[in-house]
């Protein structure tokens, strides 16, 4: 955490982990490029992800990449995809990179709920999927919201390559209907695994695999590496 320096601070006070966590990514990417990842995905094929994505902007420049979860797109418009923030990628200094941290400092310096309440809401943001406008504790996914209100503000700044995860990330939770026992053996079987470059473990999935134990941690990990 050598990088979090006093102005960073001021953001961070007080906030949630995961709040910190979306700071931390934003300002490592934009500082350094590169790729964020969550501790949440296993990776299976690197080449089918980090070298395509690398070789993809040898040819065609991009301010990001990203995942798009595709059964969430809430309309016809582009600024309505849903855009993940669990991986990210971004050269350095990226102008996309830029704007969504500015964005999510003004978030955090009025506190995500007056955000949503005062900038995201009368702004006419679309919130489906994202935030309920009338849940005043409903302010996870602020910053999946932020990603929309930059595309909705600034339709032709940014050159976006992404992928949708639906193809690979999130395969097996929609095999199983988002069934927590069954994504489980569906990881450990490690039957239709081969074609899937990586997998995103949501957290009720997490939460289902670790009441389990060690061990059974332990035995997932090692069976889908396998």
């Amino acid at each position: 955490m050598a990088e979090i320096g006093p102005t960073d601070k001021k953001y961070l006070n007080n906030k949630m982990k995961q709040h910190t966590s979306d700071y931390v990514r934003l300002m490592l990417l934009y500082k350094y490029g590169g790729f964020w990842m969550d501790a949440s995905i296993l990776v299976k094929h690197p080449e089918e992800l980090f070298d395509k994505v690398c070789e993809e902007y040898k040819t065609t420049y991009f301010d990001v990449f990203l995942f798009e979860y595709e059964l969430h797109r809430s309309g016809l418009q582009f600024h309505d995809k849903t855009f993940e923030n669990w991986f990210i990628g971004a050269p350095k200094n990226s102008i996309f990179i830029r704007d969504f941290l500015e964005e999510y400092k003004r978030a955090l310096a009025m506190s995500l709920l007056k955000y949503k309440k005062e900038v995201l809401i009368p702004e006419k943001v679309n919130l489906k999927h994202l935030l309920d406008p009338n849940n005043d504790e409903d302010v996870y996914l602020t910053q999946h919201a932020i990603l929309r209100k930059l595309l909705k503000d600034h339709p032709s700044r940014y050159s976006i390559l992404y992928s949708i995860a639906e193809d690979s990330m999130f395969k097996l939770s929609l095999t199983c209907k988002w069934n927590n026992e069954c994504f489980y053996q569906q990881l450990i079987s490690n039957a239709n695994n081969d074609d899937l470059y990586g997998v995103k473990i949501y957290r009720h999935h997490r939460e289902h695999i670790n009441r389990k134990g060690e061990e059974a941690v332990n035995d997932l990990l090692s069976k889908f590496y396998d």
